[in-house]
């Protein structure tokens, strides 16, 4: 059996799925906007911090590593030994790596120049802060002002589709034999109902109105054709009957009186399988039991 949903399920599916890629799509750009923050700002940032130092070692062979709050420096100079570095740096070969701290993870840089190797450490606690209240606090914002949006949006459609749903729950708890056309009059939809509800209820009562007085022509009908056809049946039957009681009958008159009695039997019969059909939606086809040998003897 098929299944059938109603406007409103349809209506909050739409939406649900509509909630999840809006929060998708929202979730994925801030994820890549955090991306692109580390993979194109800091890693262009550390290369070019490298490139300015190798140039400071060009006019002046003792300038210093770069030492800031988010930033420091550790060199190499050619020749030595990785004992003048670090212990968490001495693994660590040309390129971009992460370093775990216990509280955050840093970005080392790590570049050769022919002076030597340079380690950039950058601390990334403050731009993962940063990212926070920059991605994730207006993120959840503009979620949540979503949310509400759509909330409210779905209650505005549940109450417009509202008088939809009610003329639908009555005509499905229409009775067809006894229907109350008064139930499909625009005067009960509710207040807030739209002109398309008023229209469509209206139609509806009308041509339940219409048809029901179909029904009723029909059932008199049925009943009148009944008393008017049935009568002249009677007034020639009993007419065969006597005329087959009289004993001036011939032998062909007696055969002709059983012509009109069989033809009124056959009448009687097709009449009322006619009537019976006629009111199959009220009162039902009966069951009768019979031999289809004598049906087609006769």
């Amino acid at each position: 059996m098929r299944r059938i949903d109603g406007i409103r399920r349809k209506i909050w599916a739409m939406f649900v799925l509509q909630l999840a890629a809006i929060t998708f799509a929202t979730i994925l750009g801030v994820y890549g906007a955090a991306a692109v923050l580390e993979d194109v700002l800091i890693k262009r940032a550390l290369v070019e911090e490298a490139a300015h130092y190798w140039q400071r070692i060009g006019h002046n062979p003792v300038a210093k590593p770069p030492n800031t709050a988010n930033l420091r420096g550790f060199l190499q100079p050619l020749g030595q030994g990785v004992a003048v570095l670090p212990d968490y740096l001495r693994s660590f070969t040309l390129g971009y790596h992460r370093l775990n701290r216990p509280n955050g993870h840093d970005l080392v840089y790590v570049s050769d120049w022919p002076n030597g190797r340079l380690f950039l450490v950058f601390k990334q606690e403050q731009v993962d802060k940063l990212a926070f209240f920059f991605g994730f606090v207006p993120l959840t914002v503009v979620l949540l002002i979503i949310y509400i949006t759509l909330y409210f949006t779905y209650r505005a459609s549940r109450r417009a589709l509202s008088p939809v749903i009610a003329l639908a729950s009555v005509v499905r708890e229409l009775d067809p034999l006894h229907p109350d056309l008064g139930l499909l009059a625009p005067d009960h939809l509710p207040s807030d109902a739209d002109g398309d509800v008023l229209v469509l209820a209206g139609a509806l009562h009308r041509f339940a109105s219409r048809n029901e007085q179909f029904i009723e022509r029909e059932r008199n009908f049925t009943r009148d054709a009944s008393h008017e056809l049935r009568s002249p049946l009677t007034v020639i039957k009993v007419a065969a009957d006597v005329l087959e009681e009289g004993a001036s009958l011939t032998a062909f008159g007696q055969r002709s009186v059983q012509r009109i009695r069989r033809a009124v039997r056959d009448m009687e019969s097709l009449i009322q399988a006619f009537l019976i059909l006629a009111r199959e939606g009220d009162v039902g086809l009966p069951d009768e039991d019979f031999v289809v040998n004598d049906v087609l003897r006769e």
